[in-house]
């Protein structure tokens, strides 16, 4: 143990973050996200959209409390005012690979699970596990030396399963098949060498196929901003989204699992990023989300890691 914390603390700190005798902060070399000499980091809630290649990993747990479950049972519907309160567990490993300066090709896979934390909540939500997969790309449509404008593309599949006591006397075990196609456009620009903001607008198709089917077409906006602390290898990022479905059954107890109650969704992310390095990326930080309704509040926290090629 004493071994692995040496050897952490040696690739943290003890390799120079700007070589050939660099100062804090370096020049603004030309390097695929840096932007008017500001270094971006990564946002939970902005796409990424630099043309570079790394490797990721994000662990994140955290809380989820939900009213207002949809009554499609005689068992549900005594529960149908009462708070249902769940515990929040992912991850998710990805990868990209620049292919030409201005493209990219992507990937990512993901495991996540919410697990019933009281009563209410064992039969109203039960305990459910979603592993998606995605492969995408993005290209570089401008760029100047304060901004810059991408395009993406994902296309995700994924399977859920659930143990939802709330739909006896039917089968409590449900399982299923969930697909997404999500086009995106991403922008990036940086006023001053210490700020950076990002912000992406997207459409995304999303197709549940479980004891039912429910298709979800949702509209997003999401924006951040990474500010740099002076003399220090620390950069500090706020980011906020809002997501819209159109189309959408809220009834469905399927999808109220794995998108929420509401049709509008509102999240915010605060986080702090160890920069010590320019290869490598430390981020720790805190999610929030909520709804239009008020019937679903979730925060989670998680730690970001990526390694840049």
């Amino acid at each position: 143990m004493r071994q692995l914390v040496a050897s952490v603390a040696l690739f943290l700190f003890t390799t120079p973050a700007w070589a050939d005798g660099e100062t804090y902060p370096a020049p603004a070399a030309e390097t695929p996200r840096r932007l008017g000499g500001h270094r971006f980091v990564p946002s939970t809630e902005v796409e990424w959209g630099f043309i570079d290649s790394w490797v990721s990993s994000t662990t994140l747990v955290g809380f989820t409390e939900i009213e207002g479950i949809p009554a499609r049972s005689p068992l549900a519907a005594i529960l149908e005012d009462q708070e249902a309160k769940e515990v929040v567990v992912g991850q998710s490993f990805g990868g990209s690979w620049a292919l030409l300066p201005w493209l990219a090709a992507t990937a990512r896979v993901t495991a996540y699970g919410l697990i019933p934390r009281d009563t209410v909540s064992s039969i109203a939500l039960g305990a459910s596990e979603l592993f998606r997969s995605e492969v995408g790309g993005t290209a570089r449509l401008l760029r100047r030396d304060q901004w810059q404008l991408s395009a993406r593309a994902t296309l995700a599949w994924g399977e859920t399963r659930s143990l939802l006591p709330a739909r006896l006397p039917s089968t409590p075990y449900v399982k299923g098949d969930v697909g997404s196609i999500e086009p995106m456009l991403i922008g990036a620009y940086a006023p001053a060498p210490w700020v950076g903001l990002q912000a992406t607008v997207s459409y995304a198709w999303r197709r549940l196929e479980v004891s039912e089917t429910d298709d979800v077409h949702t509209l997003r906006g999401a924006a951040a901003a990474s500010f740099t602390v002076p003399r220090l290898p620390v950069t500090a990022l706020v980011g906020f989204s809002v997501a819209h479905d159109f189309q959408r059954d809220l009834s469905t107890p399927n999808a109220t699992v794995l998108f929420g109650g509401a049709a509008t969704r509102m999240r915010g992310e605060v986080e702090v990023f160890y920069q010590g390095r320019r290869d490598f990326d430390l981020g720790v930080g805190f999610a929030f989300a909520g709804d239009d309704d008020s019937i679903e509040e979730r925060g989670t926290i998680f730690i970001q890691m990526g390694y840049y090629f």
